[in-house]
Parts: C-alpha cells; sequence; structure tokens
C-alpha cells in the first residue's frame, strides 16, 4: 500500500561533544539544514497483536517481530506484503521451547538464533531446533525491552551481542531496584561469557550524590563503523565503544543536547523519597543506527512546578500519568559523525516508535495511534529527505 501521508521540516541547532580519548575536547560546531520524514510505504500485517520489530533479513525481505502482549514468548514473521509467513509461541513449543529468561532473538542463515538463560538455540526455517549449546552461567534475570540479537564481524569472524545483566550490582530504594555500575551483556562466539561495558567517570550515574534507575534503554551496533552504541534511559549521553580496540570503556561520549531534554536532578539525589518524580523526565526509548547515522527517539521532559502547581503529586494515580501522557512530546534526530546534523522534531500524533533502519535515510516506524478499523497491525516505511535532495 503506498502513502504518501505527510513532510515535517526541520532545521538544524547547534552542539557539543564529549571525546573520551587521552587529548578530549569539547567541539561545538553549526550545520543549518533541514528535511522532510515522508510516509513512502506502508506494510499491513496480517496478524492481530501489539508488534514491534527486533529483526530484518536484507536477503528475502522478511521481518522477525515478537508480540508485546506475551512479552518473549510469542513472534511472528512476515513479508513486504504483510504475509505471515510464519509464528513461534514458546509456551508451546514442546521440544523446541527455548528455556529460561529471553536475552535476544534473530534471524540467522536459513533460520534463527535464540540467546536465552538456557543458552544459545539454533532453530531452522520451521523454528525446530538443530542445535544448542548450553549456559552453564546462567544469572539473575533482568528486564530486556528489546531482545536484540546483534551479529559483530570482527576479523573475519562473527559473534553475538545480547543484553542479559544491566548491572553488575543491585541495592533496593524504596521498593525499587536501582542498578549501578555496569550494563553486562552476554557475547557468544561458540561459547557464552560475559562482556562488561564500563560507564566512564563523566557519567552522572556513577556520581555519589544521586541515586539513579540504571537500566540500559537502547542500543545498537554498527557494522558499518564497527561500533557499539548504547544509551539509558535518563542520559542524555551516547556512549560509543570500538571493539575492535577497547572491550570494556567507551572511546566517545557523545553529549547529544537533545533540545526537548530535560531532567531535575534534585529529585535523584541520594536518600530522597520521591522516586516516581523521574516519570516527569526526559527518556531516551530507542537507538538505532545506518551507514554511519545514529537515530534517537526520546520523550521531552514535563515541567515539574507547573505539575505540582495544578494539585497533581509524585505517584502513579491515573491522574497524574494521563497529565504526563499529554504533556509529554515524543521527539526524533539524527547524529552523524558524533554530531547532530539536524534538530529534533517532535512526531507525536504522526509517527510512534522506530523499529528498524534499513539505510541512512530509510526507517521503518509504528503508526502514533493504531487503527482499530483495520484487521492487523501497520508499520510505515520512512524516508528521510534532505531538502536540497
Amino acid at each position: 500500500m503506498k502513502n504518501l501521508i505527510f513532510g515535517i521540516t526541520i532545521i538544524t541547532f547547534s552542539l557539543c561533544f564529549i571525546s573520551c580519548k587521552k587529548n578530549s575536547s569539547q567541539v561545538s560546531y553549526e550545520d543549518q539544514k533541514s528535511f522532510s520524514l515522508v510516509i513512502e510505504d506502508s506494510i499491513l500485517v496480517e496478524y492481530l497483536g501489539v508488534l514491534g520489530v527486533i529483526d530484518f533479513n536484507k536477503e528475502n525481505n522478511r521481518y522477525l517481530a515478537k508480540d508485546y502482549n506475551y512479552d518473549g514468548q510469542v513472534f511472528v514473521v512476515f513479508d513486504e506484503q504483510g504475509t505471515v509467513i510464519n509464528t513461534f509461541d514458546n509456551r508451546i513449543a514442546g521440544s523446541n521451547a527455548y528455556k529460561g529468561s529471553l536475552y535476544g532473538v534473530g534471524f540467522h542463515l536459513d533460520g534463527y538464533m535464540i540467546a536465552s538463560g538456557g543458552g544459545v538455540y539454533y532453530y531452522n526455517e520451521h523454528w525446530e531446533v538443530v542445535d544448542f549449546v548450553p549456559d552453564l552461567n546462567t544469572t539473575d534475570t533482568y528486564y530486556n525491552y528489546w531482545h536484540k540479537l546483534m551479529r559483530v564481524n570482527e576479523n573475519g569472524g562473527d559473534s553475538y551481542l545480547f543484553l542479559y545483566r544491566g548491572n553488575e550490582e543491585s541495592r533496593s530504594l524504596e521498593g525499587i531496584d536501582v542498578y549501578l555500575a555496569s550494563p553486562v551483556f552476554g557475547r557468544f562466539d561458540g561459547e557464552i561469557f560475559d562482556h562488561v561495558f564500563k560507564t566512564p567517570k563523566e557519567s552522572i550515574y556513577v556520581d555519589p550524590r544521586y541515586d539513579f534507575n540504571l537500566f540500559v534503554r537502547c542500543f545498537a551496533y554498527s557494522n558499518y563503523s564497527r561500533k557499539f552504541y548504547f544509551a539509558f534511559g535518563s542520559d542524555p549521553n551516547l556512549y560509543r565503544y570500538d571493539l575492535e580496540k577497547d572491550l570494556i570503556y567507551p572511546d566517545t561520549v557523545i553529549n547529544m543536547n537533545l533540545e526537548y531534554y530535560g531532567m531535575e536532578l534534585s529529585n535523584f539525589a541520594a536518600g530522597r523519597k520521591e522516586v516516581f518524580a523521574g516519570a516527569l523526565d526526559s527518556r531516551v526509548v530507542n537507538l538505532l543506527e545506518a551507514e554511519g547515522r545514529v537515530f534517537i527517539a526520546y520523550s521531552s521532559a514535563v515541567d515539574h512546578k507547573k505539575f505540582i502547581g495544578r494539585g497533581f503529586s509524585y505517584d502513579n494515580s491515573p491522574e497524574s500519568m494521563e497529565y504526563i501522557s499529554q504533556e509529554k512530546k515524543f521527539v526524533f534526530t539524527i547524529f552523524e559523525d558524533g554530531q547532530n546534523k539536524l534538530r529534533d522534531v517532535d512526531i507525536k500524533g504522526k509517527l510512534g516508535m522506530p523499529w528498524y533502519a534499513f539505510d541512512k535515510n530509510t526507517l521503518l516506524f509504528s503508526p502514533w495511534i493504531r487503527d482499530e478499523s483495520l484487521n492487523g497491525e501497520v508499520f510505515y516505511k520512512v524516508k528521510v529527505v534532505l531538502d536540497e535532495e
């Protein structure tokens, strides 16, 4: 189905970034450009649920999605026409079911690969287990929103990265788990081992004056630049790692200078009880990469004084949550070579979550609002079109 629904024109703004190299310096610049986001095509998937695309197979143009109604249990494979090729339901898969919590899933050769608390499972195209590598060092489970399985090509060989713990240690704050220190990924190259990414001293997350709910919200590996990126939910920094040079510490921390980003640090002061105040702050909600471009989606902040002035409290009451939802923007921006090339744009009401980047100019989005009249799930193919093009 072809659609040309809307364009959004945007003008860029200046940005600074911080390098973690020994001779790091802060660089500012101005790069005035504009672009449009244009919906060029849509896919109506013959499936009712809440689908999010995890992977795309470029060889046969097939998508691998999970149904968020059954987080980590039900997968759907569909093509460009929206035809469902097959589904996998771990709850009824019998001997083909994976064990333990899901860490990552993706296409592999003609079939699929799943990394879980039980180990790494190889499946054929019919979701039948054809090989299995057990994980004898299973750790505590950790919530993983994306379940990405990222193929890393280094020195002619492949390995796979997947998030399975967001921390090295944890403690409880007012009944809420607060993750400290570093995220732990699993890495698989025939055997499974921990891959710990350290946060640098510049990160506010290691400042003892604050207690943050530290978890990795989003991450991506670039086979184009051989760089690995991740971002925390409540951190305006983008962390970049060169896996060929240093497997632990980032080579660059990019201060994203997001236009609509805001965070009230006083609400994270150590010992402070108003832990739900963070719901008003910005969140980085997704990170995608293609051909050297990094795409960021995040939510804007809600004015704390305005919130309190309207009689709301720092809690999760329906009234408070509804107000926060109404006030927040949903924002999309682009980085290239560590710089914000194009100004942030509010896509709320037009586009929803960006799920996949096909190339530096083409992405897959969900719609902002699901059309209940349709007998299926819709995804949009969206072009980033520079005005001078």
